[in-house]
């Protein structure tokens, strides 16, 4: 659903969405770069996928967010002007200038845009020499037809400073006023002096906006000044705002009016903007000083007294840049307020609701969800609306690392992971962990165990214990992680705390042992439909070692070697991930590689988040990464379970679009699958259950799959 804001309506939104969808289509026909080709590829799925929560590129999702972060600046420039009445509130322009003496405007030539990286810390260094000021320091980009190039600037929020300091310090730092000669035959910069060129000016500017509700309520004199600042006021993911259209909508010539620069251009633009981390579009200096005046009027001060722009309780989703989150001990109070903290208008299904509503009336439940569902979020919207510290025991590292980096998104500080990869890290995340610091503990269940760690819980109040990927619980207990068989040990030492497993896929095996072994005989369940129906599911038997067939397969998705979409490829053993990387780098196609006993998996997680890649991996990859448009899933070896390969395979098409997964198997795969992973009845159980699915006919597979899954 489209939401008009303050800034944009829904009809504005939903044809600007449409203008930019088909510049991307025009730009990709006559495109003949294939790289350039692919990045534009991306970015038109990027568009084309419109949830809101997973994707930078959205229109819809940004809109109400420039809303959002505008109505939080202007609460905490307002909490702040009533702690320091006499401070000045000052909105600063200033372009970004290359050279030591003599400063200049930096402009950037469209082929070197995508190249080109904000300094926006030394900005933030420079204005460190204000030290009794902090503020906000948001980027933008313009393209300019006069002179074929992009200007990038920055603007500024100062609270605490005067004017006058405000102003020495960037006329010591940049000139009031850049000049430079354009040619006005063709509006090029030019450095010889000829009578026929002018100089054009950009002026520094500096804005009083103290009168915060001048902002708000009332007409000013200047109303592009007004419309201006409420659009600058901070540029996180806001080149899709109405009033910041500059980029899209530029002036050519005095006379002439608005008009959207050549497709080239403005998907150039698109793609510079899609490319930069939220933190360089938006940052504070002095956070620390900012922090303290706010705690300040939090403890000082009436807040009755101040006439607050929304209800303090709901915090848009980015309060995170403004100081700690205070979940802990002040629990959010609706499902309306969760959503909102999540950038959600609303709940993506009414299982979810069912869910959480369930949960704020009885002690427990078991949650089987199919991929995508947005069953972490069922979980975590329970535990935000109760007092104290939820703690999420997941069995991957990469599992751990994504949650907590989605949830630190929304609010710095919600969420940490304690896991054997950061032990550097242990003593100051357990100190925080005892000051009530945090709201989410994301951990595995071999780290709960330890005696320190858990010596800490017992004295917080831990009021929601989460097992995500339950039906680890099944296949991973017993001699390969022991630990798991001990989880009903660790919850009796929090009788208080609220229980929820959540998993995409428990047999009814597998739903029995999570209540065995969590000692939980009446676990209400949640079963929802299972059926993957955008992913074509198929099996290869192998000619030799598979290699030419998997080439086969990887080529629709490679242009010149180079993926053009995320690609995973399973495997059972740790030398097949070896030797299957080896084989693709013979052939000129790089992969990453991710097993549990790599050192920097975070690293590859996050290339592979943010890059078309290939993973090979072993099934320590994969479980709750959100990576929407992952095309192809193939499985080397023939997987343990059907349970496994169902989570495994649906990391493909989490955006609701055709995808395939592929197993490519031999008789000594079956052989070999069956001697080192099945033990155990059970084992041997299910694994007799992915042959049959192996030798069905392909009309019948997926009926069988959904069988033996739940």
């Amino acid at each position: 659903m489209t939401i008009t804001t303050k800034f944009m309506t829904a009809n504005e939104i939903i044809k600007e969405h449409k203008q930019r969808i088909e510049s991307l289509k025009k730009e990709l026909k006559r495109c003949k770069d294939k790289m350039y080709q692919s990045l534009l590829e991306n970015l038109l799925d990027k568009l084309d996928y419109c949830k809101s929560q997973n994707t930078f590129a959205d229109i819809r999702y940004a809109a109400k967010e420039q809303e959002n972060i505008y109505d939080d600046i202007m609460h905490k420039v307002s909490v702040i002007q009533k702690v320091c009445s006499d401070c000045d509130v000052l909105f600063v322009t200033v372009n970004c200038c290359d050279g030591r003496q003599i400063k200049v405007p930096q402009m950037i030539k469209p082929d070197d845009i995508l190249n080109y990286k904000p300094k926006i810390n030394t900005l933030r260094k420079q204005l460190s020499q204000l030290s009794n000021a902090c503020g906000f320091i948001s980027f933008e980009i313009k393209y300019d037809a006069r002179i074929n190039a992009f200007l990038p600037h920055y603007h500024i929020i100062i609270l605490g400073a005067k004017e006058n300091d405000v102003k020495k310090l960037f006329s010591n730092l940049y000139p009031q006023k850049y000049s430079f000669r354009i040619d006005l035959n063709n509006y090029k910069i030019e450095k010889t002096i000829n009578p026929l060129i002018k100089y054009v000016s950009q002026t520094l500017k500096i804005v009083d906006i103290k009168n915060i509700k001048s902002l708000q309520d009332t007409y000013i004199s200047d109303v592009d000044d007004l419309k201006n600042v409420a659009s600058y006021i901070c540029k996180f993911k806001t080149y899709q705002t109405h009033y910041y259209q500059q980029g899209l909508k530029i002036k050519v010539y005095k006379d002439t009016p608005y008009c959207r620069p050549y497709t080239h251009i403005h998907n150039l633009h698109l793609l510079f903007l899609d490319k930069l981390n939220y933190g360089e579009h938006f940052t504070i200096f002095h956070k620390d000083l900012m922090t303290k005046l706010i705690t300040k009027f939090d403890e000082g001060l009436d807040k009755n007294n101040l006439k607050q722009p929304y209800p303090l309780q709901q915090l848009s989703k980015n309060t995170f840049e403004f100081g700690e989150h205070n979940t802990y001990t002040k629990p959010l109070k609706t499902n309306k307020s969760v959503l909102k903290l999540f950038g959600y208008a609303d709940f993506k299904n009414p299982a979810q609701k069912e869910i959480i509503d369930y949960m704020h009336k009885h002690k427990s439940c078991l949650i089987i969800q199919p991929t995508s569902f947005g069953k972490s979020f069922c979980f975590q919207a329970v535990a935000l609306k109760m007092f104290g510290l939820c703690v999420v025991i997941e069995p991957t590292k990469s599992l751990m690392f994504n949650q907590c980096k989605s949830l630190n998104k929304i609010c710095k500080g919600l969420a940490v992971t304690i896991n054997s990869q950061n032990t550097k890290k242990h003593s100051r995340y357990l100190k925080k962990l005892r000051q009530k610091k945090y709201k989410f503990l994301y951990i595995s269940p071999e780290m709960l165990r330890n005696h320190e760690i858990l010596e800490i819980l017992k004295q917080l109040n831990v009021s929601l214990i989460v097992v995500d990927e339950a039906h680890c619980i099944d296949f991973w207990g017993g001699d390969f992680r022991p630990n798991y068989e001990n989880l009903g040990n660790i919850l009796i030492n929090f009788p208080d705390a609220k229980f929820m497993a959540v998993t995409a896929t428990a047999d009814e095996i597998t739903q029995q042992r999570i209540k065995d072994v969590c000692y939980i005989p009446d676990l209400k369940t949640f079963i929802g439909d299972l059926n993957r129906k955008n992913i074509n599911y198929e099996i290869i038997k192998k000619e030799g070692d598979g290699i030419e067939q998997l080439l086969q397969l990887l080529s629709p998705y490679l242009i010149n070697n180079v993926p053009t979409a995320p690609i995973i490829i399973y495997c059972n053993h740790i030398d097949y991930v070896t030797a299957v990387h080896t084989a693709l780098k013979d052939f000129g196609i790089d992969s990453l590689v991710y097993t549990g006993k790599i050192k920097k998996g975070k690293k590859v997680l996050n290339k592979f988040l943010k890059h078309n890649k290939i993973v090979v991996a072993t099934n320590a990859f994969g479980m709750g990464i959100d990576k929407p448009n992952v095309r192809l899933v193939i499985h080397f070896e023939v997987p343990q379970n059907l349970e496994f390969y169902y989570q495994e395979s649906g990391r493909a098409g989490r955006d609701g679009k055709k995808s395939q997964s592929v197993i490519l198997y031999s008789d000594d795969d079956i052989k070999l699958t069956r001697r080192e992973f099945c033990k155990k009845d059970k084992q041997k159980e299910k694994f007799d259950k992915v042959k049959k699915y192996i030798q069905l006919p392909a009309l019948k597979r997926r009926k069988w799959l959904l069988k033996s899954i739940c």
